[in-house]
């Protein structure tokens, strides 16, 4: 027996008229021929394939976990195969305010092998809200074809940074974003204003913009340590 395997690249065109005469009855297929020579005692054996390319369905599915104002970045891997050019696909998600991706484009190789050649692009789960999130990642070539993914992604309450250990006079620089996307004002205190200061005590920040706060370690009188 033998096992065949068909990899089209575009989705098929046309309807194929039903045997009624009326409607229609989805994409028009393609044939190919298909020769099998068993040698001078068995001869050769032909056979028709009827091809239907079909619009393509999920890759695989891509899970994310992250803290409310923190972000996970995981790539997605694909082969392309078309083997004539090196294409462009187009990459683009359903829902940006929770997945972004490093590049709207990915260029691939001309494929080699059977198997294609490898390409990948890399997703960022950045949320904006406590909770699962369902997305679809899309990667799209006129002539290269169509991959999809799966995106889920879940975002915990947030989570301390740190530790930051300070002596006494010492500061440290901490960033911080603003993960919403609009803007919003954020006040900054500190738990022993005795022994800490912080600088600025607040700040308005524009959507999915960044600044650092000042945390500046006054001290103990006796040099001991504090939290």
């Amino acid at each position: 027996s033998f096992e065949i395997e068909y990899r089209p690249v575009a989705v098929a065109e046309g309807n194929a008229a039903s045997s009624g005469g009326g409607g229609s009855k989805g994409p028009s297929p393609t044939t190919a021929e298909l020769e099998i020579d068993c040698g001078p005692v068995l001869g050769k054996y032909k056979y028709e394939l009827s091809l239907v390319a079909t619009p393509p369905g999920i890759e695989r599915t891509l899970h994310f976990k992250a803290p409310l104002g923190g972000t996970q970045t995981k790539p997605f891997r694909f082969n392309s195969i078309l083997r004539s050019a090196g294409p462009t696909f187009s990459a683009s998600v359903e829902k940006p305010l929770f997945f972004n991706l490093d590049t709207k484009s990915v260029s691939a190789p001309a494929a080699t092998t059977w198997e294609g050649a490898p390409a990948e692009i890399n997703v960022i789960f950045e949320p904006e809200q406590v909770g699962k999130v369902t997305d679809t990642l899309t990667l799209s070539s006129p002539n290269g074809g169509i991959f999809r993914c799966t995106l889920i992604g879940e975002c915990t309450a947030p989570t301390p940074q740190g530790p930051f250990e300070l002596k006494k006079g010492s500061s440290v620089q901490i960033p911080f974003k603003n993960v919403f996307n609009e803007k919003q004002a954020f006040d900054f205190s500190i738990d022993t204003p005795s022994l800490f200061s912080v600088s600025p005590a607040q700040a308005d920040l524009a959507p999915k913009s960044s600044t650092t706060i000042n945390v500046t370690f006054t001290g103990t009188e006796d040099g001991t340590s504090a939290t």
